[in-house]
């Protein structure tokens, strides 16, 4: 909920509805109050604002607080005052969906205009004027549906016609089918198939004219990471002689030249400095006139050449499955058109630039010969596009003008992030997890290694990490019961050893052989009052000589972990180790802890993810919502 949505509801003539704020969560707090005990001017009074300090300084008791659950709305959504990973999901979701709908339609033509010949014969190995057909007859019947749109809808500006860009659109877009046809055409006989396509120059130089044209614009001066990424294209393409492609197939470097410079020209014609009406109408005309340049292309050949003019001539003996490829095509072109410009007046003309480059480096990219180079040249160009975003983000976040940053380059940091962490994730998974398995194969079956398998987050060079275990029995994980797992009694240990110490390494072995004789206890069906066991260890803490280990035990009462302290193995021998000697090194804290009140356990509904807590404080929760009578999640105490 936004800021503005709760402001209206303040209890006026126009909305009778009266929310309040509380830390930030929104309540309605309209069927509430004629029973609020303290009337209904309070509420009244801060309807529509934050009534946080008000509601505090009455010191409510806990009951008021449960009931405060069932009237909440949902959080209120604020202006983020800084970029943080994972908290943008709406914007991400933006930008996911308008990369989406950008690439799909492009990608989609360019297979169109590789797969057919639009109703013609198809050629082996095309020359550029053979392939250039498709192209033209896109470009041709593009303007001419357009034409019969903008007519329909009363959109025709005739003066519109006569202006240079208009005309300057229509040329590009003629340019810009034309050259995606002849640079989806196949290699000429002789020409390896590992040589880049012309697909794939033309998505290449389009990256480049973007860094060109920030670098002239913005003065963003190129990273080493961004060179680093150029350098492993140009080996890429040195290994997969690129020369050879520009001597035997010319036409294909020459498509990809003119599909970037049409598609860099376009997308900046609708930049936001131009009223949105005028942009509309000259896009519109430019489209119309699209019809034209492309019959213009048509006429040179069918007057040049006389196999072209045989191609075109079987058109009129094709199918009606052919008619209908043709108009597929026709159609997605269309919007593929109308959906990068559209990001580009959204978004940005440099991110719709890159999107359509994305979608064409996609399509070409590969891992074998060579093609793994361009791959990773491309990683690293995006990882220097996402470097200097998050450099323009942090700069905003420094001037106090976070809030006026575009929302699509918060989304497009955010889907970078995510993107290469689940990648790495997967990435690390695919190779801890054999070598785990082999290490703890060999392994004696008392000692294992283990690694964390999904990311964390960096909290410093002053934060030591270490590895924790957590141990349930099976009996109270499946207890039914509500009064079942409830913890009364809590006994923590808090020990030292000084790992620079000789006898350092055989303390902490003795140490954890001791925990593991005890949760073999723990696992006993006659243990009883045992609720978890939480074990933390920590091998160096920094500053210091020694390593830390932390367990932490929940029992039903003090009764129940008497009988198991006094009666257990494995505790013993742990004591026998402390007294006798034979630890040299260990020195730990222990304590026995007793809640003073009662316990507060709260649930949460899986359907509208409001708090759920019994009505009698210290009871587990209920398993059902109160409110939407959706099951709860079911959680333990412990």
């Amino acid at each position: 909920m936004r800021e503005q949505d709760l402001a209206a509801k303040n209890g006026s003539a126009f909305d009778p509805d009266v929310w309040i704020e509380v830390d930030g969560i929104a309540y309605d707090v309209t069927p509430f109050l004629k029973d609020h005990p303290g009337g209904e001017a309070p509420l009244r009074k801060h309807a529509g604002g934050d009534a946080s300090q008000a509601f505090h300084r009455v010191r409510h008791s806990m009951k008021a607080r449960m009931t405060m659950q069932k009237y909440m709305v949902g959080p209120i959504v604020r202006g983020a005052t800084r970029y943080r990973i994972f908290e943008h999901g709406e914007e991400l979701a933006s930008v996911f969906l308008e990369g989406i709908i950008n690439s799909l339609p492009l990608g989609l033509v360019a297979c169109l205009l590789g797969w057919g010949g639009l109703g013609m014969p198809p050629l082996s190995a095309p020359d550029i004027e053979s392939a250039a057909l498709p192209g033209l007859i896109v470009a041709t019947l593009f303007g001419c549906i357009l034409c019969v749109l903008v007519l329909c809808m009363g959109q025709f500006v005739f003066s519109a016609l006569l202006r240079p860009g208009a005309h300057g659109v229509g040329l590009c877009l003629a340019v810009h089918f034309t050259s995606l046809a002849v640079a989806r055409r196949p290699p000429p006989p002789g020409m390896a198939p590992s040589m880049p396509s012309g697909i794939e120059i033309g998505a290449v130089i389009l990256f480049f004219l973007e860094d060109v044209l920030e670098v002239m614009y913005c003065g963003e001066f190129w990273a080493r990471s961004q060179l680093l990424g150029g350098g492993v294209v140009a080996a890429s393409w040195a290994l997969r002689e690129v020369h050879v492609v520009a001597q035997v197939a010319p036409g294909h470097v020459m498509a990809g030249l003119a599909f970037a410079l049409s598609t860099v020209w376009l997308v900046r014609r609708v930049n936001k400095t131009r009223p949105r009406e005028v942009i509309a109408t000259e896009v519109l005309m430019g489209g119309i006139l699209c019809a034209a340049y492309g019959a213009l292309g048509l006429r040179f050949l069918w007057a040049s050449r006389e196999d072209v003019r045989e191609r075109l001539e079987a058109i009129e003996s094709s199918s009606s499955n052919d008619y209908c490829y043709t108009g597929l095509t026709v159609l997605l072109s269309i919007i593929a058109v109308a959906t990068r410009l559209n990001s580009g007046f959204i978004c940005s003309p440099s991110w719709s630039s890159r999107a359509a480059a994305f979608t064409l480096l996609c399509a070409s990219s590969g891992v074998f010969n060579y093609r793994w180079l361009m791959t990773l040249g491309f990683v690293i160009h995006l990882y220097a596009v996402g470097d200097r975003t998050r450099s323009v983000l942090q700069a905003a976040r420094a001037r106090g003008i976070f809030s006026q940053v575009h929302p699509y380059l918060i989304g497009q940091q955010a889907l970078w992030d995510q993107t290469r962490t689940a990648f790495c994730t997967l990435g690390w998974k695919a190779v801890i997890m054999p070598l785990i398995w082999i290490i703890n194969y060999i392994l004696p079956n008392e000692t294992l290694v283990y690694a964390c398998t999904i990311p964390i987050f960096d909290l410093g060079d002053n934060v030591d990490l270490g590895v924790a275990a957590y141990f349930a029995p099976q009996a109270a994980k499946r207890s039914k019961d509500p009064n079942s797992g409830k913890p009364d009694f809590f006994v923590c240990n808090v020990g030292h050893i000084d790992h620079t110490h000789q006898a350092g390494l055989s303390d902490m072995q003795y140490t954890m052989n001791a925990l593991g004789a005890c949760w073999s206890e723990f696992k006993k069906p006659e243990v009883k009052g045992m609720i978890a066991n939480v074990v933390a260890v920590f091998p160096h803490i920094s500053g210091t000589t020694f390593a830390k280990e932390l367990n932490l035990s929940a029992w039903e009462s003090a009764q129940a972990a008497h009988e198991w302290y006094t009666s257990s193995e494995g505790h013993a021998r742990v004591m026998r180790q402390h007294s006798g000697g034979l630890l040299r090194t260990f020195g730990n804290l222990l304590a026995s802890l007793k809640p003073v009140g009662n316990l507060r356990h709260q649930d949460r509904c899986s359907r509208c993810a409001r708090l759920v807590e019994a009505e009698t404080l210290g009871d587990r929760a209920p398993r059902y919502c109160g409110v939407c009578g959706a099951r709860t999640y079911g959680y333990t105490y412990f």
